[in-house]
């Protein structure tokens, strides 16, 4: 009997530890580097903010938090990569509204439908419209006096066919009779080499890149100046009536990572987007963060996808 006590004993010992140990180890989250994958080419709207979010973020969370590009299919590259990791904690998306809540209202996706946990958003911000400084318009006006004369002639480009982009574009050019084409591009620096060479003459994205690449804004697709970029007027308030386009980036876990490592990425993203560090490398790119928390993003997902379909609708690109 005392030698089966001592057994047992040990055996409860045994598992006392293992229990301590497993719960030491998943309380160490995270213990290793995490990988922010971009589902798009560095150097574009989508990287910029999402490396100035990344070096604040590696020091709220606690870890080296590396940016990785994975470009491919308008973003869906990196989604599918990160739909397919490991549901650890360790592989977390920086998803962007196009991949994220367009494109599956117009495409089957290479994963499911439910394959991401929303954790956060990030930033948020609306579309400009920009041309080249050495483009034979100066402003708005001019712009559309000149397509007017020349139909056909022009284009612009867009990192993939019916983004948030290419949507902005096509309906303000719908609206105003104007016949401009489409160049689908390599995320947002193809885009701006496209205009270099010549190959295109417009290029919609967020205002951090028209301070990187030296364009000329047009106009913001919004119902008021944006208060980081007060200086690019509306195309409301000149005589325009686009939809509102605005573009947002969040956070995303492959489904069946564990509820508390979201809930430490989302507490860390929040230090990290309201900290004053981000906050002045966001006004150096000209862009909003926009924190909000795993709940809501959740629902504001959803609805987002809906909003799209809406548009979509209204663009004749799907049918109601």
């Amino acid at each position: 009997m005392a030698v089966l006590r001592k057994l047992l004993m040990a055996g409860v010992c045994v598992l006392a530890c293992c229990f301590w140990v497993a719960d030491s180890a998943h309380a160490a989250y995270p213990e290793k580097p995490v990988v922010l994958v971009v589902g798009y080419a560095a150097g574009g709207s989508t990287d910029l903010p999402a490396r100035a979010f990344a070096s604040v973020f590696s020091k709220t969370l606690g870890q080296t938090v590396v940016v990785k590009n994975v470009a491919g299919a308008s973003g869906v590259a990196g989604n599918t990569e990160v739909a397919f990791a490991n549901p650890d904690g360790y592989t977390v998306l920086f998803g962007p509204s196009g991949p994220m809540v367009m494109y599956p209202n117009i495409q089957k996706m290479p994963y499911p439908d439910d394959a991401f946990i929303p954790v956060c958003r990030v930033v948020q911000d609306n579309t400009v419209l920009f041309t080249p400084k050495n483009a034979p318009w100066t402003d708005y006006k001019s712009m559309v006096e000149i397509i007017k004369k020349n139909p056909g002639k022009y284009r612009y480009a867009t990192s993939g066919a019916n983004n948030p982009a290419h949507m902005a574009n096509l309906l303000l050019f719908r609206e105003l009779g104007l016949k401009v084409g489409h160049l689908p591009s390599n995320g947002g620096a193809g885009c701006v080499q496209a205009m270099n060479a010549g190959n295109a003459h417009f290029y919609a994205d967020m205002p951090p890149v028209g301070k990187t690449y030296d364009l000329r804004p047009l106009g913001v697709y919004s119902s008021e100046r944006l208060p980081h970029a007060p200086h690019i007027p509306t195309f409301k308030e000149q005589g325009a009536n686009p939809p509102d386009t605005y573009v947002w980036q969040g956070l995303f876990v492959p489904k069946g990572t564990p509820q508390e490592v979201v809930d430490t990425l989302a507490a860390a993203a929040k230090k990290a987007v309201e900290s004053e560090e981000c906050k002045e490398l966001f006004a150096k790119l000209e862009t909003v963060g926009a924190y909000m928390p795993p709940e809501e993003f959740a629902k504001f997902y959803k609805e987002e996808g809906r909003r799209w379909r809406d548009i979509y609708i209204k663009a004749g690109v799907i049918k109601q």
